[in-house]
């Protein structure tokens, strides 16, 4: 694993910790001017970074947001929509799971965290079906996997345009 994907992943979990354990207590005691002051503060030790943060009482439906209307780059998450893609494709009877994806040497990614496609690959090309793809995509992280089913699907735009007509407006997919 590389030190930046280990200093992110524990920067994230020490975020997550600090959320569960003040959170709570905050939202327990004070309106909601004091857990906004709260969560202003973990804003701030994020710097040199920019987190965005939303909070919604599911009571009273109120919300709390901190630089919550910032684009930010989606990482890994992206790989969920492009599942969803995917499975609408297998729904709609134009992609199976059992169908093969022929990936070559030269578009496994290197230097992914979880190489898993990568991993089993020997020759200048192999066939893997859209199941096992789906599979690496998604419980492995793995990116050989993902830009195969992009490219199965046609390109990150139909990822796009699959999310828009599903009502989802504030997320693109892009490679670049």
């Amino acid at each position: 694993m590389s030190k930046y994907i280990r200093l992110f992943t524990c920067r994230w979990l020490n975020l997550c910790l600090a959320l569960s354990l003040v959170t709570p207590a905050i939202a327990a005691e004070a309106p909601d001017a004091r857990l906004q002051h709260a969560l202003a503060q973990l804003v701030d030790k994020a710097q040199p970074g920019v987190l965005g943060i939303t909070v919604v009482d599911l009571d009273t439906r109120a919300r709390i947001r901190i630089n919550a209307d910032r684009a930010y780059p989606m990482m890994s998450v992206f790989k969920a929509p492009v599942a969803a893609a995917v499975l609408a494709q297998v729904d709609a009877g134009r992609i199976r799971l059992s169908q093969e994806v022929t990936i070559t040497r030269a578009q496994v990614v290197d230097g992914t965290a979880v190489p898993s496609i990568g991993a089993h690959f020997s020759g200048e090309q192999m066939h893997f079906t859209v199941e096992r793809l789906l599979a690496a995509a998604v419980s492995e992280s793995d990116n050989t996997a993902v830009d195969a089913l992009i490219r199965l699907l046609g390109g990150p735009q139909v990822v796009t345009d699959f999310l828009r007509k599903h009502g989802i407006e504030g997320m693109r997919v892009d490679l670049g």
